[in-house]
């Protein structure tokens, strides 16, 4: 049994989410590079005639990016939406869509030379103020209407509209004509994602919800999911084993257990409390493509479930921590070992005399990182 001191808890929270939000200038500069690149590709690339657009997926789509470095990535998809999948393989998409990317970047001077991954082609930009960016393009078609049709049966429903198949060179179908590709529906999840939290927008911003980009919103859940980003990397650190928690698999299940609070320390205590919930006999599907398990490698690898199950332990604790009754030394202590800010000690300005609340811990999985 542990007491919770509510009120030094919830401040600690709200200096935790003050350190994680994201100036307007980095959504500002990523938009008008994706802006940049959309326009060039639909108007004056040879990608043209196939009726491109370019659209945000990803962190920056949700507003769930963490400040922890001056490097951030912004994940875009690129839809041929006139083209099909049986009409090329997955290696000539890709290629199609790589070389209108190189043309790009010489026709805009840039130093460095787009990178093939996998799945995507890296768009590379210099250090602007400090600041490094980079830019990952998935080429992509839309799925076909019949398999949007199964897929509106299920909890997708008319978010299936948006599923498109993707190129993996991976995948065993990517260099030959095949119906089989890859299929996902980032569209879909980042609808699905703000309907999560439309509630408590609207409560918040009133009649400028609709004024405002989602990504924008910075709703508490947006907020606690960045908080949670920035424990996991400081709890894993540069992890050789990478059983780093998949942001996609907690974002989820954050979004699932979000119940549109509006007040911050309400909706992280909730939310981290509930999300374990919220995984079905040991899987965490995308809502907007049920048949894709976010946790498919956890059956191959068992370990990945246990780093999980070991960072939220670590995380329940960590929070706690922040409410009991140790000094504002300990306290910002914590942030700084476990979230990674360094908070003044200033700026803990709370009373000792507080309501407070009993919380209990039972079925705790080992944590094999950090204090029990």
């Amino acid at each position: 049994m542990t007491t919770i001191d509510r009120k030094a808890q919830a401040n600690a929270l709200r200096l935790l989410a003050e350190e994680h939000d994201i100036p307007d200038s980095y959504y500002e500069l990523a938009k008008a590079r994706y802006e940049s690149l959309g326009t060039w590709l639909s108007e004056e690339s040879e990608l043209a005639i196939y009726d491109p657009v370019i659209y945000p997926q990803g962190s920056f789509r949700y507003g769930t990016v963490k400040p922890a470095k001056r490097d951030f990535d912004l994940d875009l998809v690129c839809e041929l939406r006139a083209l099909s999948k049986r009409q090329q393989t997955q290696a000539k998409l890709k290629e199609l869509v790589g070389e209108a990317i190189k043309a790009y970047a010489k026709a805009h001077g840039m130093k460095l030379e787009p990178e093939e991954t996998n799945r995507c082609w890296a768009l590379l930009y210099a250090e602007n103020d400090g600041l490094r960016f980079h830019i990952d393009i998935l080429p992509a078609l839309p799925e076909e209407e019949s398999v949007k049709a199964t897929l509106a049966t299920t909890e997708a429903g008319e978010l299936a509209r948006f599923a498109i198949v993707f190129t993996d060179r991976r995948d065993t179908n990517h260099y030959v004509l095949s119906p089989g590709w890859p299929m996902s529906n980032p569209e879909g999840f980042a609808r699905w994602f703000e309907a999560r939290m439309r509630g408590a927008a609207t409560v918040m911003l009133r009649k400028q919800v609709e004024q405002i980009p989602p990504h924008r919103w910075n709703t508490p859940l947006q907020i606690t999911i960045r908080i949670l980003k920035h424990h996991r990397d400081v709890m894993f650190g540069d992890d050789p084993d990478e059983l780093k928690p998949s942001s996609v698999i907690f974002t989820t299940l954050a979004a699932r257990a979000y119940q549109g609070e509006t007040d911050l320390h309400e909706a992280i205590l909730g939310i981290v409390e509930r999300m374990p919930t919220f995984i079905v006999n040991g899987e965490v599907r995308n809502p907007a493509n049920p048949g894709e398990s976010f946790t498919e490698k956890w059956e191959k690898r068992p370990e990945l479930r246990d780093a999980f199950y070991g960072w939220h332990g670590q995380l329940v604790r960590d929070l706690d921590r922040l409410g009991q009754s140790i000094s504002n030394t300990s306290k910002r202590d914590v942030l700084e070992k476990r979230f990674g800010v360094d908070i003044e000690e200033a700026r803990f300005g709370v009373s000792a005399v507080a309501p407070a609340i009993v919380v209990a811990h039972t079925k705790e999985r080992p944590a094999p990182w950090g204090e029990r």
